[in-house]
């Protein structure tokens, strides 16, 4: 699977539970990441394996209750 469509996915699906934060480096230059999300281990394997069956388009994420539920 091509790794930059595989991170495009990832990000859609987990959109809404994007951690915001400020980190800055040692040059005191602020960056703001967009790569973490607050989630469940065991989702984010769900998830994984929902993309590699292609069968992700047919899922959402219910972040209130922390699972993936059918569209």
């Amino acid at each position: 699977m091509n790794p930059h469509k595989f991170e495009q996915i990832i990000h859609t699906f987990f959109n809404e539970v994007c951690i915001e934060m400020e980190v800055h480096d040692n040059n005191g230059i602020a960056h703001k990441p967009k790569e973490w999300f607050s989630v469940p281990l065991d989702v984010v394997e769900q998830v994984v394996d929902l993309i590699v069956s292609e069968k992700i388009l047919e899922y959402k994420y219910d972040s209130k209750n922390q699972r993936i539920v059918r569209k």
